[in-house]
């Protein structure tokens, strides 16, 4: 029997070194839990769940909405738009430039040409000034 005694020692000593611990898990820690569970259960559970539903009832719906009319018109009148802008634009736009660079180079000899002109211009006028001079003297 002697096993026996030291074994139900053993218990009374294990439950009075036990007792504090679960007098703290009975006293604060169960009721704060119990607390936390009954916050999350009244107050974000269902928080969560008008989230969701305002989510499910008219977010995703408006997505939907605008996802179709990408789908169905924005996307068609894109793509419209494009192969007008590469089959249609882009050529002209090659054409004028091409035209205009052409023209440049043309208005740009031109110019050196001008000034010659102009440079001899002025010696014929400066010569037929003079030579007028000179007829109006022998005449």
């Amino acid at each position: 029997m002697k096993d026996e005694e030291l074994l139900d020692k053993l218990s009374e000593m294990i439950d009075t070194k036990l007792h504090p611990v679960q007098s703290l898990l009975e006293n604060e820690v169960v009721p704060r839990i119990d607390s936390m569970q009954n916050k999350l259960d009244n107050e974000v559970v269902p928080r969560i769940d008008s989230m969701q539903n305002k989510l499910d009832n008219e977010v995703v719906p408006r997505i939907s909405f605008v996802e179709d009319k990408l789908d169905n018109k924005v996307m068609p009148t894109i793509q419209s738009i494009q192969i007008l802008i590469e089959h249609d634009m882009m050529p002209r736009l090659q054409n004028i430039e091409s035209c205009y660079t052409s023209t440049y180079e043309r208005y740009s000899k031109g110019i050196d040409q001008l000034d010659d002109m102009q440079v001899d211009i002025d010696i014929l006028k400066s010569v037929v000034a003079e030579h007028s001079v000179r007829l109006k003297e022998l005449a």
